[in-house]
């Protein structure tokens, strides 16, 4: 989905949708078990996603990238499935795919090897 360009403008923004998130004190959609994060560590993430938008280059973006949701094709591309539809940046979804791959590898090892993949800035993944 590198350099498409999102098909709508009406689509959802991930800049958008991560800046409520992070500022929501009281988020209703954790998983079981999970804890919102500290405020300090969302301010300083608030942060990051405003430098990270200062050169934003939308398009389209798949919005929950996982394991799941990842098919191969013959030739061993990857294929995404199952889009939640969003405008962002690939390197976002590449992000998400490292974190939930990181069980097995390293973080910066897993985004390295998603950034290769898919040939994206891995700089901006571990950010």
């Amino acid at each position: 989905m590198v350099s498409v360009p999102p098909p709508s403008d009406e689509l959802p923004s991930i800049v958008d949708w991560l800046r409520d998130r992070l500022a929501d004190d009281h988020p209703t959609d954790l998983p079981p078990g999970a804890a919102t994060a500290p405020r300090a560590e969302r301010t300083h993430a608030l942060h990051i996603l405003d430098q990270l938008t200062a050169d934003f280059r939308p398009g389209l973006c798949h919005g929950d990238a996982s394991p799941w949701n990842i098919l191969a094709s013959t030739n061993g591309e990857w294929r995404l499935i199952d889009p939640r539809g969003m405008y962002g940046e690939p390197e976002y979804d590449a992000a998400v795919l490292a974190m939930k791959i990181e069980v097995e590898n390293s973080a910066s090892h897993a985004t390295m090897r998603v950034a290769k993949a898919g040939q994206l800035d891995n700089a901006r993944i571990h950010a």
